[in-house]
C-alpha cells in the first residue's frame, strides 16, 4: 500500500488522476516493488478534454465523485485506495452487487468495518479505512502521502492521525441565528397545519351532525305518529265488527 500510495502522490502533485484505482492496476514486480499501471483514463488538472458529467471507472472502486459525474481530483483515487485496503484486510469488497446497487451503498451507505470482519484487527484499521472511503471529499486524506503515514503508523502499533482527529470532537454547531429562525419557521408551520386540522376536523363533524339530523328526519316521516296508529287501529276495529255483525246477519237469512 504504501509503493502504490507513494506512486499516486508523485501523479497527483503533477496534477494526474488516475481514476480506475483497483487490484488489477497494481502490479508486483519480481524484484518486490509495487508499480501502478494503466493510466489509460487518467485525466490532467488542466485538460479540457473530460467534461463533467462522465462516469468512468469501475464501479465497485468508484469514488461517489465519480458516480455523481461531477470533477475529481486525487481525493478520488484515495476513496479508491481505501476500497482496496478494505478489501486487503478483509478479503472482501465493501460495495458489490448489480452496478446500481454498487452506486446506492456507495453514495448512502457506510461498510461494516473491518475489525467487524476480521476479528485479528485493532479498531485503529477502522479509523483509517472510514476516513479514506469517507463519502465527502473534505473529509478524506487530502494526500495520499497522509493515507501512508496512517498506514504505517497503525501497522507499527501507533496512533493513526485519523484516530485524533476523531476524538476532536462534534462539528461546529449551527449559528444561533439561523437555529432560531428554524425554530420559528417549524414552529409556524405546526401551528398552521394545526389550525388547518382543527378547521377540517370541525367541518367533518359538522357534516356528520347534518347526516344525522337528516337521517332522524326520515325516519320520523317514515313512522306514523301515535294519534294516527290510534285513529287506524280504531278504524280496523269498525271494519272488524261491521263484518261480524254481515256474518251475522247473513248466517240467520240462512
Amino acid at each position: 500500500m504504501g509503493e502504490m500510495l507513494g506512486a499516486l502522490d508523485h501523479a497527483h502533485a503533477s496534477g494526474v488522476t488516475h481514476r480506475d484505482m483497483k487490484p488489477a492496476n497494481v502490479i508486483l514486480l519480481e524484484s518486490g516493488p509495487a508499480k501502478v499501471a494503466d493510466f489509460g483514463i487518467a485525466r490532467i488538472e488542466t485538460s479540457e478534454l473530460t467534461q463533467a458529467g462522465t462516469v468512468l471507472g469501475t464501479p465497485s472502486y468508484m469514488s461517489p465523485e465519480q458516480f455523481l459525474g461531477t470533477p475529481v481530483d486525487g481525493r478520488s483515487d484515495i476513496f479508491s485506495c481505501g476500497v482496496i485496503l478494505y478489501q486487503f484486510l478483509t478479503g472482501e469488497r465493501p460495495f458489490s452487487g448489480a452496478v446500481t446497487t454498487i452506486m446506492h451503498k456507495v453514495l448512502k451507505e457506510e461498510p461494516l468495518p473491518p475489525s467487524a470482519l476480521n476479528s485479528t484487527l485493532p479498531p485503529a484499521w477502522d479509523a483509517v479505512v472510514k476516513k479514506a472511503m469517507a463519502k465527502n471529499p473534505a473529509d478524506r486524506y487530502q494526500r495520499a502521502s497522509q493515507f501512508a503515514a496512517d498506514i504505517s503508523a497503525v501497522a507499527e502499533g501507533r496512533a493513526p492521525s485519523a484516530v485524533s482527529s476523531s476524538r476532536r470532537g462534534p462539528a461546529a454547531p449551527v449559528p444561533a441565528s439561523l437555529t432560531t429562525a428554524g425554530a420559528a419557521g417549524r414552529s409556524a408551520a405546526f401551528a398552521s397545519h394545526e389550525r388547518s386540522t382543527r378547521v377540517r376536523s370541525f367541518s367533518a363533524a359538522s357534516r356528520s351532525s347534518g347526516a344525522a339530523s337528516s337521517a332522524t328526519r326520515a325516519a320520523q316521516r317514515s313512522w306514523p305518529s301515535p294519534a294516527a296508529s290510534a285513529t287506524s287501529a280504531a278504524a280496523a276495529a269498525r271494519r272488524t265488527r261491521c263484518a261480524s255483525r254481515a256474518a251475522c246477519a247473513a248466517a240467520a237469512r240462512a
